[in-house]
């Protein structure tokens, strides 16, 4: 296990020095090409501001180590180092002004691609409701979400939460509510999945069992007491920030225990199940079909191999021309057909990879009649038999569950926070197919 965690410290390091390394072969290229033609060199001002998210994304791109201390230390420190290391100056006054230069650069762009990166280094402190709630929500005015909020309202069995807001909105339709944040994906969940609500100053957080946040919204916002209501009206507990740990566990809802008032000792025991046939989880709701279609994850890293051909292609295109037109010679032509030819090339080659892989979109898999089709891309629709499947695996680097076959092959990548990804989990138990041991 240490040998893994020095394996990826060293590979954040390496990702996020080249990250930075091919930032400023990329700038210096292009302001010696515009020097040489006279063209002007204000370019010389932005390049500072893309130091932190090179760093960012060359840190993601080689899947460095998922420590955010260390990951933000190794970040900031390849991109304070670029500069002074770039210049070499020969004065004492030069290294401080370089160092100086070096710093401002760092502090105003370390804000820009933050939030992807502590997304990736630490998703456990990101998605924390209690963060979510102390620090989200946007508005002026503090978040009031009292056990009066929505008294005396009457509750609809479908409305919907900030819509039309400008902000995230969420849709509820009696036990099913959606989540829809603005540029990004959204995600359907039952009340039951609701373990409580955390009221914070930003915002209110609704969190599973987990202790992960799966929506917030505000009362101040449109039908937002109506939530407030509908969530107590439920049994779902409200929580406010002083009221529970700073670290661990959430506490949720608590499951009645039924005793048997009268025993033999005067005792109180523990009711004895009946004998009856087991409740399945696909026969919870009945007001619902068992049939459903849910959005998969990738199960190859197509966003990795886009990332890096993407910035290898414009490596080559914006420091080789430049370079290939300055050294000049009879070959000159031929070179800069080939640095076209290798950057198109770099660009398009993850996509039509990915597209042979079938996951260029995000396959789809559907259950019908306890039939599992498995839709991707430009392939037949396929059907996965029952008894092919072997179980399934945990992947801690996205928190998605990958169902895999006898051979531990993969066969689809889904998460319980997406639109009837609980449903599907439950359906895969029901059907006896757990965690590998």
């Amino acid at each position: 296990m240490e040998a893994r965690k020095l394996f990826a410290a060293a590979r954040g390091i390496a990702g996020a020095a080249l990250g930075v390394y091919l930032t400023l072969r990329l700038w210096t290229g292009l302001l010696v090409f515009l020097w040489e033609r006279q063209l002007g060199t204000s370019l010389l001002v932005l390049w500072p501001v893309l130091l932190c998210p090179a760093a960012y994304l060359g840190y993601w791109c080689f899947r460095g180590l998922r420590h955010r201390r260390f990951a933000c230390t190794v970040v900031w420190g390849c991109a304070f180092l670029a500069l002074p290391l770039t210049v070499r100056p020969d004065m004492v006054m030069g290294w401080l002004e370089a160092c100086l230069l070096s710093a401002l650069s760092v502090v105003f762009s370390r804000l820009l691609g933050r939030e992807g990166f502590l997304r990736y280094v630490d998703p456990a402190w990101y998605r924390d409701p209690r963060r979510v709630a102390a620090r989200y929500g946007g508005g002026r005015s503090p978040n009031r979400c009292g056990p009066e909020a929505g008294a005396g309202l009457l509750v609809p069995d479908a409305f919907a939460v900030n819509e039309g807001g400008g902000g995230p909105v969420l849709y509820v339709r009696e036990t099913v509510l959606r989540w829809e944040p603005r540029l990004a994906k959204g995600r359907t969940f039952f009340i039951g999945d609701v373990a409580g609500v955390l009221v914070g100053p930003a915002c209110n957080v609704l969190y599973d069992a987990r202790s992960q946040d799966i929506a917030w919204f505000r009362t101040s916002q449109k039908n937002g007491p109506l939530l407030a209501r509908h969530l107590r009206d439920r049994g779902i507990p409200f929580y406010s920030l002083g009221e529970v740990p700073k670290q661990g566990p959430l506490p949720g809802r608590e499951l009645p225990t039924c005793t048997l008032p009268s025993t033999p000792d005067g005792s109180e025991r523990l009711a004895e199940p009946e004998e009856a046939e087991p409740v399945r989880h696909t026969d919870i709701s009945r007001s619902f079909s068992r049939d459903f279609t849910l959005e998969l994850r990738r199960t190859k890293p197509v966003g990795v191999w886009i990332a890096v051909g993407l910035l290898l292609g414009l490596a080559v295109f914006f420091v080789g021309f430049p370079f290939a037109v300055i050294r000049g010679g009879p070959y000159e032509n031929l070179k800069l057909n080939v640095m076209l030819v290798l950057s198109c090339g770099l660009i398009a080659g993850p996509w039509v990879l990915a597209a042979a892989a079938g996951e260029l979109f995000s396959p789809r898999l559907s259950v019908e009649n306890g039939h599992i089709w498995l839709d991707k891309d430009f392939f037949p629709l396929r059907e996965i038999p029952m008894e092919e499947i072997g179980g399934l695996r945990w992947d801690q680097s996205d928190e998605c569950y990958v169902l895999c076959d006898r051979q531990n092959k993969a066969l689809a990548k889904f998460s319980t926070r997406d639109g009837f990804g609980s449903q599907f989990l439950n359906f895969l138990t029901d059907h006896g197919i757990t965690l590998f041991k």
